[in-house]
């Protein structure tokens, strides 16, 4: 999520059909027609800012072993897990041809 002038997190959706406009007309205050993506076949994008459940920014992560810790009691402190972790999320949203801001949102390089 991404905090505005006035610290709300919002994210970007994104889609090839505006259905969710009628159920939140509001939301088209901020539509915006995007470049096509990979998989939406040359057809443009609409993209559209919606509020965040919940804002992960500057906020550590709650990565947990939940065969070592089923209480969630302490998160893993290991470098490399989490750098493994880092590069399989990267690797799926690669493969899943994820707009770019999805990177930023989750604390991540962008695709090379």
């Amino acid at each position: 999520p991404v905090p505005d002038a006035d610290g709300n997190a919002w994210v970007w959706e994104h889609t090839l059909v505006g259905q969710r406009l009628r159920r939140s007309p509001d939301l088209a205050e901020t539509l915006e027609m995007t470049a096509p993506l990979p998989f939406s076949k040359g057809m443009p994008v609409m993209r559209f800012r919606r509020p965040s459940q919940r804002t992960s920014v500057g906020t550590p992560h709650l990565l947990f072993d939940l065969e070592a810790d089923p209480g969630q009691t302490t998160p893993v402190d290991d470098p490399r897990v989490e750098a493994g972790l880092r590069a399989r999320l990267s690797a799926a949203l690669t493969r899943h041809q994820a707009p770019c801001e999805q990177w930023g949102r989750l604390g991540l390089e962008g695709p090379s």
